[in-house]
């Protein structure tokens, strides 16, 4: 799959709870517990009053630092040990702010270990939209008394794009045997908030029913709730290793659907009174999972180690669909507001995953590295596949003049199995030179009907080549080559014959890498890391043709004093791709094709530096990021006669003018300034300030393009937007705390 993976004896001895390299204390009975010696108390609280010097959304969008004014700091951690075994750990962050946490560990070492956190987690997506309707978060939105769709400016309010997280864990250990440890942790998790939604509002007459048909950006309320279990049971032998496991987790969304009155007018309309349609949209299903799992670890032998891993999970999924329409419609023969009128009440989905792994590791020379493993992951979806016709948008049956017809339509439930073997070996011939390589294969195959390609292979052959010269210094280099094929590629009825769907298609993937590392002394170090990927999709004419991405990452590092420490780095990134199409217009007489030259790029840059007991009393200390990106996009156009009757191509391919889209433009400059003044050994005084500001030029929110301005040109009549605003701006935030040890 042309990704790097995690080596499954890592992952299986984290999942056991095992950190490689460190030996397991161990009592030598299942009455002695492993007591370490007692330690004072060292508890710091930190208190304090910050100032945010303007409103900004996007500043505080995940801190909660969006309104202008003060603000308490409040940050605290503790622990103690005694001699007897027990202990309590403390840690808050942030308690001040929309972003608090606050997490409690407590027990006896060796024997029991209990946890309990808050977690609290803002989105403050933007506060520039605006809505006709008068209750936004409301699952029933209904427009103002005396509205009128041909003054829509005057009737629109401002609304806020937010969300909120919330959540609440508890968990024990507890060392029933001196090997055997169990486990069970429980969090709930709510969200809440109003985020957005597109929705669409079909016409009334059956005549052209992608022209009469109106779109809006609704408010959508956001009402979840969340709650995962887990519950293991590990043993941690010199030689083995087990890990029995249950994972829930229980999805549940107090909001089953949205319902709205359009808020334009029926296109299809003929009358002067206006008419306002109500529709209602479905919102995110209430579903669970369950899993069950066991891990493996097993010492072979001296030079050989075996890992495995099993699990089986349930996915379902069974709420109540929603009716045809909320309307009765006279063109169709049954009710549209009924759910009889389904083949089924619910989806009632099942879906079975299977997984298991199985990896050998062993060192049978002295220099000589060997690893194996084979992957197997199944998807079995159960979910019963039924005909639906249905109501499009709420308003005509699908029944329309579309070659080949859409209604009615079936549900085709995924299935698939995947495996992959994946071989690897390293040689070490002297302490300089080192080489690696590997081999992998992935074949899948998907079993439902509707799908382009049933059966995927790849291959992927790396090598990786390590040299140290010098104590200081040391590079690699690195590079594997790919290749995915299928069987034949069915294009769907109404897919351009020459698409191919970019993780369908065939496809060779390159990619070169290296690393240098060098210390010219103990102080200082340097760091480069530079990668270039190529795809090319061989048999792709429409769509995705190739990509590439290419990255450089320089870091410096320098300890000037015992006391003084600065670092600075440099990262560039870029992402190109070609896309294509085409369109035959017969009547016309003309066959037009176009090229999309996308290119991605960023600039990041960095350092910051800080001291230490400055003047025995001062700490200080600086953090300053730049990044710039900018988004491209390249149109070129062409266009050839074709005879009216046949379809035939009857002359050559001319340039022709392309409208151009604008430059997607971002940058982001942040700065941070801290210092800390010791008064005495229990107390410290912070200051610190922090400048960033952000700046971004997107025409798909300006809604402009070249000076161009859809909207002015009536090209979007019939779409409601939210007139959101990009949310550049220039923050300044100031800080003074006191923090107490104790």
């Amino acid at each position: 799959m042309f990704k790097t993976k995690t080596p499954l004896l890592i992952a299986a001895l984290h999942a056991l709870g095992i950190t490689p390299g460190l030996a397991l204390a161990e009592a030598e009975s299942e009455e002695q517990l492993v007591v370490v010696e007692a330690e004072p108390a060292v508890n710091e609280f930190e208190m304090g009053i910050g100032y945010i010097d303007d409103d900004a959304y996007r500043f505080g969008r995940y801190n909660g630092m969006v309104d202008q004014g003060p603000y308490v700091i409040g940050n605290i951690k503790g622990k103690e040990y005694d001699g007897d075994g027990g202990f309590w750990r403390l840690r808050g962050t942030n308690l001040g702010l929309d972003s608090r946490y606050l997490r409690l560990d407590a027990g006896v070492q060796g024997s029991q270990q209990f946890f309990i956190e808050y977690d609290q987690i803002p989105d403050y997506e933007n506060d520039t939209g605006s809505t006709p309707f008068t209750n936004p978060g409301s699952t029933d939105l209904a427009l103002p008394a005396g509205y009128d769709a041909d003054n829509i400016d005057s009737f629109l309010l401002p609304f806020d794009q937010k969300t909120e997280r919330e959540r609440l864990g508890l968990g024990g250990k507890f060392q029933i045997k001196s090997r055997w440890q169990l486990s069970a942790n429980w969090s709930q998790e709510t969200k809440e908030g109003t985020d957005w939604i597109g929705a669409a509002m079909g016409p009334s007459i059956l005549d052209n029913i992608f022209k009469w048909t109106n779109g809006a950006l609704l408010p959508e309320p956001i009402d979840y709730e969340t709650n995962k279990i887990d519950a293991s049971l590990t043993y941690h032998g010199e030689e083995t290793q087990l890990e029995f496991a249950y994972h829930g987790s229980l999805f549940d969304n107090n909001d089953t659907s949205l319902s709205w009155t359009d808020p334009l007018d029926d296109p299809s309309n003929k009358t002067d009174d206006p008419i306002h349609r109500p529709g209602r949209i479905s919102l995110e299903p209430d579903n669970q999972m369950h899993q069950l799992s066991a891990v493996l670890g097993q010492m072979l032998s001296s030079t050989s180690r075996l890992t495995a891993l099993a699990s089986v999970s349930l996915l379902t999924q069974d709420q109540d669909f929603l009716p045809h329409s909320v309307t009765d419609s006279d063109l169709t023969p049954q009710d549209d507001t009924s759910l009889d009128a389904l083949p089924q009440r619910s989806l009632d989905g099942e879906v079975w995953l299977y997984r298991g792994q199985l990896k050998l590791t062993s060192n049978p020379m002295r220099n000589l590295r060997l690893s194996a493993q084979y992957s197997y992951d199944e998807r079995d979806n159960q979910t019963a596949s039924n005909s639906y016709t249905y109501i499009l948008a709420d308003g005509v049956p699908g029944e329309f003049d579309i070659d080949p017809p859409i209604n009615p339509r079936s549900n085709d439930p995924l299935s698939y199995r995947k495996q992959k073997v994946d071989l690897t070996a390293k040689y070490r011939f002297n302490s300089i030179v080192s080489l690696g390589g590997g081999y992998e294969y992935n074949h899948q195959h998907r079993d439902n009907d509707d799908v382009q390609v049933k059966t995927t292979q790849e291959h992927t052959v790396s090598a990786k080549l390590k040299v140290k010269p010098l104590s200081q210094l040391n590079f690699d280099i690195y590079g594997e080559t790919g290749r995915r094929n299928g069987n034949d590629y069915i294009t769907r009825n109404y897919e351009h014959p020459d698409l191919r769907v970019s993780y369908l298609a065939d496809l060779d993937r390159h990619k070169v890498g290296a690393t240098i590392n060098f210390i010219p002394f103990h102080r200082l170090s340097f760091g480069l890391k530079t990668e270039y990927l190529m795809d090319d999709y061989t048999e792709s004419e429409i769509g995705l043709r190739e990509s590439d991405q290419t990255s450089a990452l320089l870091n410096f590092n320098y300890q000037i004093t015992d006391k003084i420490n600065t670092h600075a780095f440099y990262n560039y990134e870029e992402f190109t791709s070609n896309n294509a199409n085409e369109n035959k217009e017969i009547e016309k007489g003309t066959y037009d094709r176009w090229e999309a030259d996308l290119k991605d790029s960023s600039n990041s840059v960095g350092l910051g530096f800080s001291i230490e007991e400055l003047a025995n009393k001062w700490d200080a200390g600086l953090d300053w990021v730049y990044t710039q990106s900018k988004g491209q996009i390249h149109m070129t156009g062409y266009q050839a006669p074709v005879d009216k009757i046949t379809g035939v191509i009857i002359g050559d391919f001319e340039p022709i003018e392309t409208q151009q889209f604008s430059d997607l433009e971002t940058s982001l400059n942040s700065l941070q300034l801290w210092t800390q003044y010791q008064y005495s050994d229990a107390v410290a005084y912070k200051l610190s300030y922090w400048y960033e500001r952000y700046s971004v030029d997107d025409w798909a929110v300006d809604g402009t393009i070249n000076n161009y301005n859809p909207l002015e040109n009536d090209t979007i009549s019939q779409f409601l937007f939210l007139g959101e605003d990009t949310l550049d701006y220039d923050q300044h935030v100031v800080g003074l705390a006191v923090k107490v040890t104790f």
